[in-house]
């Protein structure tokens, strides 16, 4: 997917962390809806709970250590269950 050089320049969207994944995202969003999909429904509840609204523009730091250890652990297990599948 390509998303012109003047939206990347603003920050506004990053790549899916998924192993694999080139999907461009709105940087709101921790992953693709693909991969967010393939995360368990309590860890997506934890993950929202321990979001700050507008932790993505506020830099390093900005984001709650809950936060930061929820959304590790998501993108751990999204990466467990594409190695298992062999993508």
């Amino acid at each position: 997917m390509t998303v012109s050089s003047n939206v990347q320049s603003t920050r506004q969207v990053h790549q899916c962390p998924a192993n694999g994944c080139d999907a461009i995202i709105n940087k709101k969003f921790l992953m693709c809806f693909t991969h967010w999909r393939m995360v368990p429904r309590a860890l997506q509840l934890r993950v929202y709970a321990t979001y700050r609204r507008g932790q993505e523009n506020q830099g390093i730091g900005a984001a709650s250590d809950e936060y930061v250890e929820a959304m590790a652990e998501a993108i751990r297990i999204v990466n467990e269950q594409i190695r298992a599948a062999g993508a």
